[in-house]
């Protein structure tokens, strides 16, 4: 999406760390932030600038494609021990796009109450070879 002030925002879920049951969305996201990570570049003599927003447990209705175990497990997913709103990610997206944001490209923005530093996810149950109940 082009911005008034040139800006582009990419947003993808999340960084490219490995997550098991969902290798497909991993190479995806990695993709993406590759591309924009090109991009950045190409593009900053035209005054356009490419970043990208990685949020992390944000409670949406999407949810609903987990079981209750599974999201009952996120809040303990980061540090602060919550889930985020649609409302931070979107203020991640609005500091790239204010004047705050005019000389920032080809970054990535994470918004997961530092999850990314703090313990482990599994979106599709933890495998028992890796000490879960998953069978």
């Amino acid at each position: 999406m082009f911005l008034e002030a040139h800006g582009v925002i990419d947003r993808t879920p999340a960084g490219p760390s490995g997550l098991h049951g969902i290798a497909h969305t991993i190479a995806a996201r990695s993709g993406v932030i590759g591309l924009s990570r090109a991009v950045a570049v190409e593009w900053a003599p035209l005054d356009i600038r490419v970043n990208c927003v990685a949020p992390g447990v944000i409670e949406t209705e999407g949810w609903n494609v987990y079981s209750a175990e599974a999201r009952a497990a996120y809040p303990r997913s980061n540090p602060m021990m919550r889930t985020g709103t649609t409302f931070d990610v979107a203020e991640a997206c609005v500091y790239f796009a204010a004047p705050s944001g005019k000389f920032v490209t080809g970054e990535i923005l994470t918004v997961d109450g530092g999850g990314q530093l703090w313990g482990e996810t599994w979106t599709t149950g933890k495998p028992a070879y890796f000490g879960g109940d998953d069978k």
